[in-house]
């Protein structure tokens, strides 16, 4: 939504809670088996383009409103930068930290 870019990524993976029946429409191909290098390549490709739009963003801009239909279903939504941008940053350490969590319990087996 900071972009105005689509929300979802081709290789990515729909909300637990869309109606499955309405993931096309977010552009997400639910068959796609991307390689590790592919994944890999999109996180690194991902990460640049975060460190951009942080470098670029001022202090104003933070409470800036964006408006989008970010997945059809749920319908057009506003928000604040800083909003869209805890929440990417929230996601990311919660994610991180099952991985983490996970891969330890992987190990110990």
């Amino acid at each position: 939504m900071i972009r105005d870019e689509p929300t979802y990524h081709r290789l990515g993976l729909p909300p637990t809670d869309y109606p499955a029946a309405r993931v096309p429409e977010l552009g997400i191909d639910r068959d796609a088996r991307p390689s590790y290098a592919e994944v890999l390549a999109l996180h690194t490709e991902r990460r640049v383009r975060m460190r951009g739009v942080l470098e670029a963003l001022t202090n104003n801009e933070l409470e800036q409103i964006r408006t989008a239909v970010p997945a059809p279903a749920w319908g057009v939504e506003s928000h604040s930068v800083g909003a869209c941008l805890r929440v990417l940053m929230r996601e990311h350490c919660e994610h991180r930290r099952y991985a983490v969590r996970d891969l330890a319990q992987l190990e110990s087996r």
